[in-house]
């Protein structure tokens, strides 16, 4: 990382680097100006994507803003033995979860055959402590397959005899229940892209702006559509426990022989996704994470760029997504200078870091410009449309006679993707549509009965029950331009959670126990019960309601996305 030590400002180098540009952009212009006015105007004059990208980039290299932003990501022999030795101190101590992770972390890092080996080896023990056979062998193997010191060998095919004996006599818990479906008799074929039910069609209002709205009366509880994302990345810190491709999750990953970023599933997904995309942003992607910050969304509208080459995904993107660009476009100049600015720096990273640019041959004199609009299109896309990606994750209590004990969960996102039907959905802070995944599939259900004719809500994020109205309309302004108009901002909704302590009945209290008992056991004797309680309460804005719906989401949490390990 010697390029990194280059940069001086110190402004610069924290994480969110991306929202500190624009202000370093203009701190220098009005070092050398003494105003910025005249910089703001002239962008603001420019009528093209490509010519707001342009004049971004030529400023950032006018004032030397990208020297030192990128850097080659190479495997590292010392990292990797590093958390080799942290994962072999955690094994000793008894965190096993500490200890898995600092061995994909070694896998990842790792630049010899014999380091693999051993990485795999002691993962395998690892998976073992924590009952998960199967990969337990599937890393044996893979530690075979490297080079492993033979002296060692009779010991792990010990292990792998025992987790093979083992493997056929317990019982090997899934991380969902079987995803949902819609018989094709019941489906709707107006949305082909997501298994949708006939009960809900999309709809425009007299504003021409799409709706979703239920035909027929629809109770509460049933599932209304099941959706694949277009495209999707893992973020935040589960890439560890999710491939890099198809983001399900996986407790013994193969990593990128590559780069130290991203892990797979296995190798027919990280073949794919070299074919795909990972051959251009392989070499780009560790600064490319460090500079876009919190602004993950961005890195999905980098893969829609590489994806683009696809037709299959060209195709998609012409019929699913481009309807939607009218409100894509709508009040975009409010984030112009944003995105012409991302735009322009990842630009500079695909152009001069990658062969992206020479596998397209671009001897075409429009190729630039058109990849730099279809680039900022893709970026705005994807900043705005994203939807996270989220699990239940455990949390272990600290009994060390029962080491592995769930004694709580906790929701948490680890990707983002791009779902066209999803996208029809307008945003309630009182949402009457609920949103669970299996692995990266979207499955919509509702959360309360709704008549013919009434519109299905969503929330983009905020919610009446956790956020005053004031922060929640400003998401809505910053991100989506409007104000929200909601049933629950009109009528100023007081915030739920406040009072959760004060008026929780003791049946609340029954439900919410059985709804986490249902994590350890997989029951789902519990979702009967819920929906015929909210069918029974008429009122929109109740503690009781709220209290019942809680639960209800408790319950979906738990019988989609779920880790096995913190």
């Amino acid at each position: 990382m010697d390029g990194a030590k280059e940069v001086t400002d110190e402004k610069i180098r924290t994480k969110d680097n991306i929202v500190a540009y624009e202000t370093i952009l203009k701190e220098r212009v009005f070092e050398e100006f003494g105003e910025t006015d005249t910089f703001t105007q002239q962008f603001e004059a420019l009528t093209t994507n490509p010519e707001r990208v342009t004049y971004m980039y030529d400023n950032m290299v006018r004032y030397d803003l990208l020297k030192g932003r990128y850097w080659k990501d190479l495997k590292n022999e010392q990292a990797a033995r590093r958390h080799k030795k942290k994962g072999d101190n955690n094994f000793a101590r008894g965190d096993i979860p500490s200890a898995l992770k600092h061995f994909t972390r070694c896998l990842m890092k790792a630049e010899t055959d014999e380091l693999r080996g051993l990485a795999y080896a002691n993962r395998s023990a690892a998976l073992y402590k924590l009952n998960m056979y199967k990969e337990c062998i599937e890393d044996i193997d893979l530690a075979l397959g490297n080079t492993y010191p033979p002296a060692q060998r009779p010991s792990l095919l010990h292990r792998k005899k025992r987790a093979t004996q083992m493997l056929g006599k317990s019982k090997v818990p899934e991380y969902h229940e079987p995803t949902p479906s819609i018989p094709g008799k019941a489906r709707n074929r107006h949305t082909p892209h997501a298994h949708c039910v006939k009960q809900v069609e999309v709809g425009i209002d007299e504003y021409s702006r799409r709706r979703v709205l239920a035909t027929t009366e629809i109770p509460a509880g049933q599932f209304i559509s099941v959706e694949t994302s277009m495209v999707n990345v893992v973020s935040g810190k589960s890439d560890l426990y999710h491939c890099h491709h198809c983001v399900n999750v996986c407790y013994n990953p193969i990593p990128c022989l590559t780069c130290t970023q991203v892990v797979y599933c296995g190798e027919k997904c990280g073949a794919e996704a070299w074919y795909d995309y990972h051959q251009y942003e392989c070499n780009i992607l560790s600064p490319l994470k460090q500079w876009v910050g919190y602004c993950k969304s961005l890195l999905l509208g980098v893969k829609m760029a590489f994806l683009a080459n696809l037709q299959t995904f060209c195709n998609d993107f012409t019929q699913y997504l481009l309807p939607m660009e009218n409100i894509v476009n709508k009040d975009i100049a409010k984030d112009n200078m944003f995105l012409a600015l991302a735009t322009s720096v990842i630009y500079y990273f695909i152009r001069d870091f990658t062969h992206f640019f020479s596998k397209k041959n671009i001897g075409a004199s429009n190729f630039d410009d058109q990849f730099k609009d279809d680039l900022f299109r893709y970026l705005h896309m994807a900043y705005v449309f994203s939807a996270e990606i989220t699990e239940a994750k455990p949390i272990f209590g600290d009994d060390p006679q029962l080491p592995y004990e769930v004694v709580d969960i906790e929701k948490q996102s680890f990707g983002l993707g791009i779902y066209p039907f999803f996208m029809h959905f307008r945003h309630s802070c009182s949402p009457n549509v609920v949103i669970n995944y299996y692995g990266s599939k979207m499955v919509l259900r509702t959360t309360r009965k709704r008549l013919k004719g009434e519109e299905l809500f969503v929330s983009y994020g905020p919610h009446y029950y956790y956020h005053e109205q004031s922060d929640r309309r400003n998401f809505i302004w910053r991100l989506f331009y409007y104000q929200c108009r909601c049933l629950a901002c009109v009528d100023e909704m007081p915030i739920m959670a406040l009072f959760e302590d004060e008026v929780r009945s003791e049946n609340y209290v029954t439900v919410a126990a059985n709804a986490k008992r249902c994590f350890l056991e997989g029951s789902v004797e519990i979702k009967a019960a819920l929906m015929a309680l909210l069918d029974a309460i008429d009122t929109e804005f109740t503690m009781e309601k709220y209290f019942y719906t809680t639960a209800l989401w408790y319950h979906y949490d738990l019988v989609a996305n779920r880790r096995r390990v913190p």
